[in-house]
């Protein structure tokens, strides 16, 4: 700050020199003074003006490569710096100052070189060894991070920032228990670090052990209101424990501190979606789809399509339009909203053919492509494309057996489920079509075993038990003698 004082003390170091241009000490005071208040050209002037009568003055020349590494003359600085280690190799300033500069500019190799020439003359120098433990963990030398880190706190075992350290590349490492105690042993020596109770918090979190990631996320906050991160993270365990209100309120609170920053947002739409909030979801979607990824906008599209909320994802397709969205699998999702939607029937031709010429379609394109061609009840040529997926997810083997019930292939059916069903037992979709199966090929009685079995495992979706699906009249049987059956209770209950 630039007061009264500060320019009285300006002014009486410019007249000192003005009096003995020669006096080295006056000069090299006004180039401080003029570096400290923040007059960065004027302080390089002057140290100009000193280097150019004594170019060996290594106080001098640490000086002005500092300076000049503040005023961003990064060049400069870097030459300064090797003149230091060229005049006195045995000094730790230029060799220091030189590896933080590589290491700023990601320059790892000679970072090392010079932090390794501390080391060779003071191997205990605290400084050399953190930062050469920062080298290692930058190139992924990980073992090598952790022993230089290591040999540190063994010199000077109350270094708090170096416990961080330790426990950052631990982590780093997956050895989870040892960067736990590295950042409690950081905490013991420095209460106020925030940052160690918050990588504390991920490590418990990533252990489910939630209750406690959320005590270290708390106690970060207290240290820092201002980091967005640590509501999302806040909000994150309140997902995992169920808690939908306080991740709904941490989520909000992540935006509002940093509104252009997704994370917050893509919590508050998983937070909605878990809760069947499908109108919160919209919400926060149409808020960011502008700066959301084609891919994101695609799978946002279909959550709400397989919902069965058309309009709206047809909303979404007209909105990504309207920012020239553009991707593979985005257009695969604008293929299905238009056909479902029954809307851009020409788009839809364009689409699927682009789509069918692609010579290499992801698994995503091939399932879109398959859902389509059932959806024109071209099953054969659905099922021609399902056969060349690398996995098959839930939704695919879905697909599959509705090619099976298109094609009337009612024994493929029944043996593509059973196999289903021998993996996962409580699938309800696989218990519902085997039960399709079983009533086409003429046991009624099996199929109403399996149609309850899906219906008492979580199937919902009751408007597939149609006529079509030969499973009508027993679903209404189920349904009758449910509504028949009566509980008694006891009057002396």
């Amino acid at each position: 700050m630039h007061n009264e004082s500060t320019q009285a003390d300006l002014d009486s170091l410019i007249a000192a020199c003005e009096q003995e241009p020669e006096n080295i000490d006056h000069s090299t005071r006004l180039a401080q003074h003029y570096a400290d208040i923040g007059w960065l050209n004027q302080a390089i002037d002057t140290y100009k003006k000193i280097v150019a009568t004594t170019p060996d003055n290594y106080a001098v020349l640490l000086d002005y490569g500092n300076v000049n590494f503040k005023h961003g003359d990064i060049a400069l600085a870097l030459s300064t710096f090797k003149k230091l280690t060229i005049l006195k190799p045995d000094r730790v300033e230029g060799w220091n100052n030189l590896g933080i500069l590589y290491l700023g500019e990601s320059n790892l190799s000679e970072a090392g070189t010079a932090f390794g020439q501390i080391l060779r003359n003071e191997p205990d120098n605290v400084g050399a060894l953190i930062n050469m433990g920062n080298v290692h963990q930058l190139k992924g030398e990980l073992p090598l991070a952790i022993d230089s880190f290591k040999k540190a706190l063994h010199v000077r075992p109350d270094y708090s920032d170096g416990w961080y350290d330790l426990g950052n590349a631990l982590y780093a490492d997956n050895n989870l228990d040892e960067a736990i105690n590295a950042y409690q042993k950081a905490l013991r020596y420095n209460p106020s670090l925030g940052s160690a109770h918050k990588n504390l918090g991920v490590i418990l979190e990533r252990k489910k052990n939630y209750p406690e990631a959320l005590k270290e996320y708390e106690q970060a906050l207290l240290l820092n209101r201002a980091d967005a991160g640590l509501f999302v993270n806040i909000g994150n365990v309140a997902m995992e424990m169920k808690d939908f209100e306080r991740a709904r309120e941490s989520y909000l609170k992540a935006v509002r501190l940093t509104p252009r920053d997704l994370s917050g947002w893509m919590g508050l739409r998983a937070c909605a979606l878990t809760k069947g909030d499908i109108e919160a979801y919209l919400k926060a979607t149409r808020a960011i789809l502008m700066r959301l990824n084609p891919e994101i906008i695609a799978e946002s599209i279909r959550v709400v399509r397989l919902l069965e909320k058309l309009p709206e994802a047809l909303e979404l397709v007209r909105m990504a339009d309207r920012f020239d969205k553009a991707s593979e699998a985005l257009d695969a999702e604008r293929m299905l909203t238009y056909a479902f939607c029954g809307v851009e029937p020409g788009k839809v031709t364009a689409l699927q053919k682009k789509m069918v010429s692609i010579s290499t379609p992801s698994d995503t394109i091939l399932v879109a492509i398959a859902e389509l061609y059932c959806f024109q009840k071209e099953f054969l040529r659905a099922n021609a494309a399902l056969q060349r997926l690398v996995v098959r997810t839930v939704s695919a083997h879905k697909l599959f057996w509705k090619t099976r019930i298109g094609l009337c292939l009612w024994s493929e059916l029944l043996h593509e489920t059973e196999a289903f069903l021998k993996n996962d037992p409580e699938s309800f979709d696989a218990h519902f079509y085997q039960a399709i199966g079983l009533v086409w090929t003429g046991e009624p009685h099996q199929a109403k075993m399996q149609l309850s079995k899906a219906i008492e495992k979580g199937f919902a979706d009751f408007e597939l038990i149609t006529p079509e699906t030969g499973l009508l009249h027993i679903y209404q049987e189920i349904v009758l003698a449910a509504s028949s059956t009566k509980v008694t209770v006891s009057d002396d209950f």
